[in-house]
């Protein structure tokens, strides 16, 4: 009885395959010798957000009938975004930005009365900032080094709580009561900015802000005192150009 004889089956070389994965290589090869010529140009308007780290402190001034004692510093969050115009000559860049953020900053005091067992704690929030900067440095390539200043503006909100005894306890609650205050100002820094892509920057900077000092008049006990604020932020960003 004849046994039927196998084949093995026919192996076609992928000749597709290989043809697509090298023009894929070429291609990309093509692409990262272009690259540096183009991250070389910075100039043109952009657009960004960011996250911030911030460290807050504020300066605060009360009536006369309590005992003064400095507001510890306080450690918060921010986000926000920012839009700006490049100029660009050789290596030299020149530049103007504008942003606008929120913060969760709150420093937090206790201020005992002279005399007696009252006291006021105020939580105040820097919840809103904002800047208009130069930025002027030198490029590196694909990389951006820069120092910033210009003006800063800040919103403070803050929350008075007035109560009747002793610490650390300070007893019950008599009184409660808010104000607002916008506070002007100046802001520097520096930073470093990478060019992920033609038109897109990874950036981290530091920027200082220091705000002048404002009234924050409580209207239903009548307390007004004096703020100021200081505030730093290292701040990390994704930036793309228009």
């Amino acid at each position: 009885m004849a046994l039927a004889q196998t084949r093995e089956p026919l192996y076609i070389e992928p000749v597709w395959g290989d043809v697509v994965m090298r023009l894929c290589v070429r291609a990309l090869a093509l692409a990262l010798m272009a690259y540096p010529a183009a991250a070389q140009d910075w100039s043109g308007a952009y657009i960004g957000g960011f996250g911030a780290y911030e460290h807050a402190n504020r300066e605060m001034s009360v009536p006369s009938i309590y005992k003064v004692r400095a507001t510890p510093d306080r450690l918060g969050w921010g986000a926000g975004g920012l839009v700006g115009f490049n100029w660009q000559m050789n290596s030299f860049l020149i530049g103007a930005e504008l942003d606008l953020s929120w913060s969760d900053d709150e420093p937090r005091m206790t201020f005992p009365a002279m005399l007696g067992t009252q006291a006021i704690h105020t939580y105040t929030t820097f919840d809103y900032l904002a800047t208009l900067r130069w930025r002027a440095g030198f490029t590196f390539g694909g990389t951006l080094v820069y120092g910033t200043a210009g003006v800063a503006w800040m919103h403070g909100r803050s929350h008075l709580m007035m109560t009747e005894g002793v610490g650390p306890n300070w007893g019950p609650a008599i009184a409660t009561d808010d104000a607002n205050a916008q506070h002007w100002g100046w802001v520097a820094g520096a930073g470093l900015e990478y060019q992920l892509l033609p038109a897109l920057m990874l950036r981290t900077e530091w920027l200082h802000y220091d705000f002048g000092s404002e009234a924050y008049n409580y209207p239903t006990t009548s307390i007004l005192t004096q703020g100021a604020g200081v505030v730093d932020a290292v701040r990390a960003a994704i930036v793309a150009r228009l």
